[in-house]
């Protein structure tokens, strides 16, 4: 991982208290997070979000390879 996690009191840029604090292990950005739950949710959030990303990616680079076959192997007949 590459955030330090903690408990601590703290407030985030739009003023609300949290209690759970993570920082970039490169000295980076900081951030307030209500409770390690909702630190844990926005993680899967993200991951989840990446992995539709990758699915997306295979499914257009398949429908091309489709596309190229049917169009290349329509003069055949």
């Amino acid at each position: 991982m590459p955030y330090i996690k903690r408990s601590e009191k703290c407030k985030n840029a739009a003023g609300v208290a949290g209690t759970f604090v993570t920082v970039k292990k490169d000295g980076g950005k900081r951030q307030c997070w209500k409770s390690e739950a909702a630190f844990e949710r926005a993680q899967a959030a993200r991951h989840a979000q990446a992995e539709s990303r990758g699915v997306e990616a295979i499914m257009e680079s398949w429908r091309q390879y489709l596309e190229k076959e049917l169009t290349f192997n329509k003069g055949a007949f």
